[in-house]
């Protein structure tokens, strides 16, 4: 089961950030894009205020408009700060596994990505910083359905088995559901919300 999502198209949720975003928690999904060469495109995101973008990136440049090779991206906003990562591999109609695991720290919060069980770079932010998101969790399309530059931000694809943990899973965990299309029972430890989506 996924949803499919085109121009417009988004997923509105009642979990409300404060229920996980101010501790340790991993962030999990599988998603299928259309144009991976493509534009920003957020498949989890905030409906509500401050920034957290987490999915596709533009290909030829970055949110502080430099260019960058045209590669597929994936992309993580999250307050003041941001991450492009290079994605060569990215094609479209194929299932890929994204995952940013939040530890807290005394002088920071740290976030670290995986694509496909890969650990693709880290985004560290100070606990004062401008622009932490709040609300709720939206699929397929930021609060105002633009990037942090102001350009329109959507996501193209599939998108499917959308989970929340309140812990931070561990590079075999996140390997193991990466391998698993088994999606959740429901009595993971720390499991706090789940998406199978259906369209």
């Amino acid at each position: 089961m996924a949803v499919a999502f085109s121009w417009t198209g988004y997923v509105d949720t009642d979990l409300a950030f404060s229920e996980f975003f101010n501790g340790d928690h991993t962030i999990t999904f599988r998603y299928m894009p259309q144009y991976p060469k493509g534009y920003e495109g957020p498949c989890v995101a905030e409906n509500g205020t401050g920034t957290f973008a987490l999915g596709q990136g533009t290909y030829f440049r970055a949110p502080d408009k430099s260019p960058l090779p045209s590669l597929p991206q994936m992309y993580f906003a999250i307050a003041d700060q941001w991450r492009a990562v290079q994605a060569a591999n990215l094609e479209p109609n194929r299932w890929y596994h994204l995952t940013v695991v939040s530890k807290f720290a005394a002088e920071a919060r740290y976030f670290d990505l995986y694509l496909n069980a890969k650990w693709m770079g880290l985004v560290a932010i100070s606990h004062s910083a401008p622009g932490m998101p709040s609300g709720t969790l939206r699929f397929g399309k930021r609060t105002t359905g633009k990037t942090i530059n102001q350009r329109n931000a959507q996501f193209y694809g599939l998108l499917a088995d959308v989970a929340i943990f309140t812990r931070a899973l561990t590079k075999e965990e996140i390997a193991t559901l990466a391998a698993s299309a088994k999606g959740f029972t429901g009595s993971e430890a720390g499991l706090l919300a789940a998406y199978p989506l259906s369209s």
